[in-house]
């Protein structure tokens, strides 16, 4: 009951009906931030010029600590995306995850860290320069938002175009990396493409001549034991012929003649590079459904 008698004295309400029905409402509520706004220029203009540098300083200290945050966010999604990859026990699923969110996780830990540039230029040039107000305020957020700018767009255009040569090294590392044989537990040889017909149906060659999927087939010759793998062909990048960076990719595909009984048909694919947007497109061969069958046809 004090608490809200001395805030009827604040707003100037002398009613005894209940507050919040009062059509005395708004006007009590304009005296209320008329006084507040009064007290609180009052309390500023009380500070010391010493406690304003403090205050000024607090917030160095503030930008600082964002930007040691963000260096430390950065690391994480790194040692993150690393950690999930760890948690792919198969050598496929391993190079499926690399393949998909490898750039895509660098890429956002570059754009966090060039947030922490942005901060970490900011507090240095404010503790240079002094006290940074006004014009000097604009001044040094431009310039720090600047260099964070063309950090951040510089590693991301790194990631996008130089960053799968790279990438595409460590997926063959992990991809031809030698298996072992269940049985004998010696390394497996792998086939190459003429060995491996023999061991893939018909429907596994023609996803391989489609490019929509590829086939490795490791074998042991003492027990003749043999594992094949499958590995998305959508997630492996070309070079691009116009600019030579393995920056061009299959986004889509269609249909331009279906394939029938007796006869194949035609998948025209399309292909994009990401750098220099150079365009092209592919027409693939789709077995008869006779072949994908495994019929065959009589001569």
């Amino acid at each position: 009951m004090e608490a809200l008698s001395l805030l009827y004295q604040l707003v100037g309400y002398k009613g005894k009906t209940k507050f919040w029905r009062n059509p005395e409402i708004y006007r009590g509520f304009l005296v209320f931030t008329e006084n507040l706004q009064i007290y609180v220029v009052s309390l500023f203009s009380k500070i010391k010029e010493s406690d304003m540098k403090e205050l000024a300083n607090y917030w160095h200290v503030l930008i600082g600590d964002i930007g040691m945050a963000g260096v430390a966010l950065s690391l994480l999604v790194v040692l993150w995306y690393e950690a999930r990859l760890l948690t792919q026990r198969k050598l496929t699923l391993r190079y499926e995850y690399a393949s998909a969110y490898e750039v895509n996780f660098l890429k956002t830990s570059a754009f966090i860290f060039s947030i922490s540039i942005t901060c970490f230029l900011f507090d240095f040039m404010a503790r240079v320069l002094g006290m940074v107000q006004g014009y000097e305020f604009y001044f040094v957020a431009f310039i720090s938002m600047a260099i964070g700018f063309l950090t951040g767009y510089s590693l991301i255009q790194y990631f996008n175009v130089y960053y799968p040569y790279i990438l595409e090294r460590k997926l063959s590392k992990i991809r031809f990396k030698p298996r072992l044989s269940p049985t004998t537990g010696k390394p497996m040889r792998l086939l190459n493409e003429l060995e491996e017909d023999v061991y893939l149906t018909q429907e596994m060659i023609d996803q391989e001549n489609a490019m929509s999927y590829d086939f490795d087939v490791w074998l042991d010759d003492e027990t003749g034991f043999k594992l094949i793998e499958r590995y998305n062909g959508h997630l492996h990048v070309l070079i691009c012929p116009r600019c030579h960076f393995r920056t061009m990719k299959d986004y889509k595909e269609v249909i331009i003649e279906s394939p029938g009984a007796k006869h194949s048909g035609v998948l025209r694919k399309h292909y994009k590079c990401s750098y220099c947007e150079h365009a092209e497109t592919h027409d693939v061969k789709i077995a008869s459904l006779a072949e994908g069958a495994g019929l065959g046809t009589t001569p």
